[in-house]
């Protein structure tokens, strides 16, 4: 009985045994996406005239600020002049009238005349100044430049457009996204 006891007991099963980690293998999805600028814009001028100056290439980035496009300005310059000296007139008739209504030569009537047309020519002058400034066009932010609308030496009307450009700093993305994958 004491030899019974003694039977070595059955070996143990051998197993095997594997590490069970993190998973390697990321999940890569591809979608078709669109990207857009923040914003187009369509430049125009705002007075009529022949352009003499015109952004050479398209697919350019001008800085803001820069001058796009020009117009002659000969014309607008010769307004300018011409009410300067309308308005040279007004002022000295206006100065006049002021002599002559303390003297009581004229009457209020023709005195109040006298001052409306010295005001008309000042803001003459003034629209004369603003109109020689529209025949410029500037980068109104920094630009890339898509498409010019007309060509250089062509005659333009106010609000045609002259040039589209694109504001470049900021871009959307679009990006159409299945909706399981959006729940999940």
């Amino acid at each position: 009985s004491g030899e019974a006891q003694e039977q070595k007991a059955p070996p143990p099963p051998l197993v095997q045994v594997y590490e069970v980690g993190a998973d390697d293998q990321t999940v890569v999805r591809h979608f078709v996406a669109r990207v857009d600028a923040l914003s187009t814009v369509d430049l125009s001028f705002q007075v009529a005239g022949r352009i003499n100056q015109l952004a050479d290439r398209q697919g350019v980035v001008v800085p803001e600020g820069e001058l796009l496009a020009a117009l002659d300005p000969q014309d607008y310059e010769l307004a300018l002049k011409q009410s300067e000296a309308s308005f040279r007139k007004a002022k000295s008739d206006f100065e006049r009238g002021k002599q002559l209504q303390n003297d009581n030569y004229i009457s209020q009537s023709e005195f109040d005349a006298l001052e409306t047309a010295y005001e008309n020519a000042e803001l003459a002058v003034e629209n004369a100044g603003i109109n020689i400034e529209y025949t410029e066009l500037h980068a109104p932010f920094d630009a890339l430049i898509t498409n010019r609308l007309v060509e250089k030496f062509s005659y333009v009307q106010p609000n045609q457009s002259v040039l589209r450009v694109q504001n470049i700093n900021y871009l959307r993305v679009h990006v159409n996204v299945p909706e399981q994958l959006m729940r999940a």
